[in-house]
């Protein structure tokens, strides 16, 4: 009888132990940022839009994935620090070299060049421009949202902000190549349309800047 009771206490502190062995996973788990908070409609735009963003950008061949990761982490962890990132990211010549191979922008007649830039250029800004409308109304909501699912909002648009800026750069490049082709008129043109673009990819930083401050503010009201 003894040694069955002996039995029965060592695997009950072995079921114990292996119970606090697995808490702190799992404790740690649901702390992940994000990682089971709901998503309200503005939201979910905001997601979307990024996403499509993304994924022309990548098409299109303006960025490359593994280039602008490391830009977006960056500018998230800044802001959720309280730090301003002020580190432009660099593109490598060899993506901008892609963009020009994908088009075969070389080749065209100058016309043709023009209107791929034109057109590239319009998309663009279209789709940086459907990011900034999402993240405005998002951050100018008045339905609750939880401060770890705001963190995740702006990771989405510090993606954004990081695809644009790099977009920007290969545009540059191939602004550059087909520059002599093209006479003063439509050059100017394609730079208008390039500043644009610039000028609301900046707006993306704004945005970025406007969810971090929600977010500090839903903290510090918690607190």
């Amino acid at each position: 009888m003894g040694k069955f009771l002996g039995v029965t206490v060592m695997a009950c502190a072995c079921l114990v132990a292996t119970g606090c062995a697995s808490a702190p996973i799992s404790v740690a788990g649901s702390a992940l940022p994000g990682s089971s908070a709901p998503e309200i409609d503005q939201q979910s735009a905001l997601r979307r839009a990024v996403d499509r963003l993304q994924s022309v950008f990548e098409d299109r061949g303006w960025i490359r994935p593994a280039n602008s990761m490391a830009a977006s982490a960056r500018g998230w962890m800044a802001r959720l620090t309280g730090q301003t990132d002020e580190e432009e990211p660099t593109i490598d010549r060899d993506d901008a070299l892609a963009y020009l191979a994908l088009t075969d922008i070389d080749s065209l007649d100058s016309d043709a060049a023009l209107e791929l830039l034109r057109m590239d250029l319009e998309q663009a800004d279209a789709l940086v421009r459907d990011v900034d409308i999402a993240a405005h109304m998002l951050a100018t909501t008045d339905q609750n949202i939880s401060r770890s699912s705001l963190t995740r909002d702006l990771e989405h648009v510090e993606r954004a902000v990081a695809h644009s800026r790099q977009a920007l750069e290969t545009f540059d490049h191939a602004i550059a190549a087909v520059a002599p082709r093209l006479d003063t008129e439509s050059l100017d043109h394609v730079h208008m349309q390039r500043a644009q673009l610039a000028s609301h990819a900046e707006r993306l930083r704004d945005r970025a800047d406007e969810l971090a401050n929600l977010r500090h503010y839903l903290r510090a009201t918690a607190s």
